[in-house]
């Protein structure tokens, strides 16, 4: 009985039925039973944008930074890639690590990073998440910030006034990686940031050398205009 209970619960969190998942609950269904995917209650509400349960789940007692089985991913994370903006904010104010990691390193402010969603970045800027946490692939969301080329979440984020000069772990510099690729908004804001146009990596290459291999030629008189 307790096991078709707890399995019931999930189901009530996926179709958004708060009066069931409350009788379920009342009935000793546990707040944080899971499917096979390690996937909660809790979980399946934030992703999907039903406040009311959450906050039923939370006064249950379920588990605010539970991870997943699959991927690390907890419910914070879950309602910052889905755009889930109220749940976001509720999760935070219940005490949701703003900086948790999944099991790739990567935080929720990364995940709304890549997907542009700048008032989920915000608000969670604002909750204290880190800019310059990295993962497996030595991405960091400021990192991110710049190879998406998405110059509104990149001004979000560089108005903390993160160093943007920090290399990564191979000695390349967010210029060095904006250059590179073309983007000569990502290029002015850095500039604007503080960012360093004579900074070389280990083979001695420059943001300046990686914008004339390229082809960049704006970029580069962006460089030779912002050493006059």
């Amino acid at each position: 009985m307790t096991e078709n209970n707890d399995t019931l619960l999930l189901k009530a969190a996926k179709n958004g039925d708060i009066k069931g998942l409350c009788a379920l609950l009342a009935a000793g269904a546990k707040v944080d039973a899971c499917d096979r995917q390690g996937t909660t209650a809790l979980m399946f509400a934030a992703n999907l944008g039903y406040t009311e349960i959450v906050r039923s789940l939370l006064d249950a007692g379920a588990n605010i930074n539970l991870p997943r089985k699959l991927y690390g991913l907890t419910a914070l994370m879950l309602a910052a890639s889905a755009k889930q903006l109220d749940i976001v904010q509720f999760l935070l104010s219940k005490g949701a690590d703003v900086n948790a990691t999944n099991e790739d390193g990567s935080t929720a402010l990364m995940a709304a990073v890549l997907k542009g969603y700048i008032d989920v970045v915000r608000v969670l800027l604002a909750a204290g998440a880190q800019v310059n946490i990295a993962d497996k692939d030595d991405d960091t969301a400021l990192k991110l910030a710049v190879k998406q080329g998405k110059i509104e979440v990149l001004q979000t984020i560089l108005q903390t006034g993160v160093d943007v000069n920090i290399p990564d772990g191979e000695g390349e510099t967010l210029l060095t990686l904006a250059a590179d690729l073309g983007h000569l908004e990502v290029v002015e804001a850095l500039l604007a940031a503080g960012a360093d146009v004579s900074l070389k990596n280990a083979d001695g290459g420059t943001a300046l050398s990686a914008a004339a291999a390229g082809g960049h030629s704006a970029i580069a008189a962006a460089f030779t205009r912002s050493r006059c």
